[in-house]
């Protein structure tokens, strides 16, 4: 039983050092500098602080990857929705009309 949990303790580690490196490879230095804390904070006891670190890599990495969508992304993706249903509509008839001319 302690070998099996020690096993798992071993990989959620490794798992997150991965996590980490990747972090590393493409964000900028307060996002890597928050996935660090997050993962010390991890490996510490104290519940209260890990989660606090863990907020502060999720807040830090939402403002590099702009997750919250502002009014005009969503506008600007309908409009694109919008577009692109019309395109396979027009290629849909082109299909349906070029099979129709071929039959005849």
């Amino acid at each position: 039983m302690f070998s099996d949990a020690s096993a798992r303790v071993a990989a959620a580690s490794s798992e997150a050092l991965a996590a980490v490196r990747n972090v590393q490879l493409c964000a900028p230095a307060y996002v890597i500098a928050a996935a660090e804390d997050a993962v010390e904070a991890a490996r510490t006891s104290d519940s209260d602080a890990c989660n606090k670190a863990q907020a502060r890599f999720l807040e830090s990495a939402r403002h590099d990857l702009d997750y919250n969508p502002k009014r005009w992304n969503l506008l600007a993706r309908r409009k694109e929705k919008k577009f692109q249903k019309m395109q396979a509509q027009k290629q849909t008839l082109a299909v349906l009309r070029s099979g129709q001319q071929s039959a005849n």
